[in-house]
């Protein structure tokens, strides 16, 4: 019985061991995954400005059409 016991705090430190381990591994990982992260979000912060200038434009755009097709009338 008392081999089992010493086998268990045993194997418990190893554990432990392992999980801090892996704590430590998961913590470099999610600062590799983090600059991934800021990365990927400032190229799609860049996207979305292009893509908000694109909508504007149309807008304006748009607008210029709808005066002079709908408001104006053709002209015939």
């Amino acid at each position: 019985m008392n081999a089992m016991v010493g086998e268990t705090k045993s194997s418990g430190m190893d554990q432990g061991l392992e999980l801090a381990e892996q704590k430590s591994e998961n913590s470099r990982m999610t600062e590799k995954e983090n600059e991934i992260l800021k990365k990927e979000n400032r190229r799609l912060q860049k996207e979305n400005e292009i893509l908000l200038d694109t909508v504007a434009q149309m807008k304006v755009t748009l607008n210029r059409l709808i005066k002079r097709y709908v408001i104006e009338g053709p002209k015939h």
